[in-house]
Formats: structure tokens, sequence, C-alpha cells
């Protein structure tokens, strides 16, 4: 349960699906909430749901994600948390993204909106995450990264982004529990440009390189886009 004053925001959102058939059952409630200050100017967020499939030996799952954020304002920062179990299993159509982890991932971020220079608004934020199997309880890998946006008062745009991954685990790949590849440690940046979107024809460039320290492996990639708006 939670405390509510009058000057908070708080919501709880339902959600799940229930199917009961030939003596099988799959049950997915999902809870998540929102509690804030009264112009959310900073919040807590959330979501949490289980899942419990089978027919004599039921299997029970659970997941849930934690937020904490200061959200307006030239500048922000938050720290978010996932956890979920390996027996969580929301797969319904054949397809399901990693269970099985706890990631931490904190953020900063800023943003000036008043032009200066040649620039009508810029933001970027810096970012990182560490993560975990959740069983067995063994490190996975670490990032951090970056990430700035700019529009120019001729309303060109430019993105520039990266960052490092030191040496990881992946056992998902392995199929085998407790066994996993050794991934080495890379970094990786991109380079966006965009002309006006306004007017009719807009050009996008886009370059990328990223490097395997240990390996040796160098990458570089690129992509050039046109489109005409016709009758604009």
């Amino acid at each position: 349960s939670f405390s509510r004053k009058s000057t908070d925001k708080f919501f709880i959102l339902p959600d799940g699906t229930y199917y009961y058939g030939n003596d099988f059952l799959e049950e997915k409630p999902e809870y998540s909430f929102l509690f804030g200050n009264k112009k959310l100017t900073w919040s807590l967020t959330g979501k949490g749901g289980v899942s419990i499939r089978g027919s004599e030996d039921l299997e029970t799952g659970f997941g849930g994600f934690l937020g904490l954020s200061k959200d307006k304002g030239k500048f922000r920062v938050g720290v978010n948390q996932k956890v979920v179990s390996d027996k969580l299993n929301y797969n319904d159509l054949g397809y399901m993204e990693h269970n099985n982890e706890v990631v931490t991932n904190p953020w900063i971020y800023y943003q000036e909106v008043k032009p200066f220079w040649i620039i009508r608004e810029i933001s970027g934020d810096i970012w990182s995450n560490y993560a975990r199997m959740y069983n067995p309880n063994a490190f996975s890998n670490a990032q951090i990264g970056y990430n700035l946006n700019a529009t120019f008062k001729n309303n060109y745009d430019i993105n520039l982004n990266g960052g490092f991954e030191g040496n990881g685990h992946n056992y998902y790949e392995t199929r085998v529990l407790g066994r996993y590849y050794a991934e080495p440690r890379h970094w990786w940046n991109n380079y966006n440009i965009q002309s006006d979107w306004r007017k009719p024809v807009t050009v996008y460039f886009h370059l990328g390189h990223s490097d395997y320290i240990d390996t040796d492996q160098h990458s570089i990639y690129t992509d050039l886009d046109a489109t005409w708006k016709i009758g604009q």
C-alpha cells in the first residue's frame, strides 16, 4: 500500500492476460504505477508482473521495473532497476525478450532550449548499464555511453552517440545453463546529420565505426538517404 497526499500524483494501472483450457493454466497479471509530486518534477515509476504456467506442476516467474528520476528542468537525473527471474515466461507468439537478468541503469541528462550562437536547441545524456544474471547470480556485462542531439537555426539536426562495453559474458547464446560466450571489450561511435525536414528534399547521412580492442577487429559503416516530398 502507498500513502498519498493531495499534492501527489499516484496511479496504479492493472493489466494482464489469462488463459484456461485443456487442463493448462496460464496467468500473466501485471501492475504499473506512477508516484510523484504535483508538477511531476520528480517521479517514482514501476511495473511488475508474474507468469504462472503449467498443467500439473505450475511454473511461476516474476519480473519488475523500478525507476526514480527528476523529470523537469535543464538538468535531469535518474536510475532504473530491472529484475526478471529465469522462470518468467510471456511467450505468447513464439518470441520473448531476455528474461533471467538484473540490470541497473543510472543516467544524467541536460538540455538547453534557449538559442545561442548557431544552435537553436541542444540536449545530451550520459548513461550506464550494469547487468547480471538472475540465476546463476553472475556478472554479464557493463556499458557506458553518451548521446548528443543538436538542432541548428537552419533546422539541420545532428546526433552523436557512442559507448564502451567491457569484457562480457553472454549466457544466452550457449543455451547451456552456467556456461557463457566470452565477449571482448569494444567501443563504438555513430555520427548522424539530417537537413531541414520541412524542405521538399531531405538528406540524411550516417557514419559509424566500432573497434574490438583485443581481437583487432574494426568496422566502418555508412548510410546516405534522400527523401523527396511530392506535392509540397
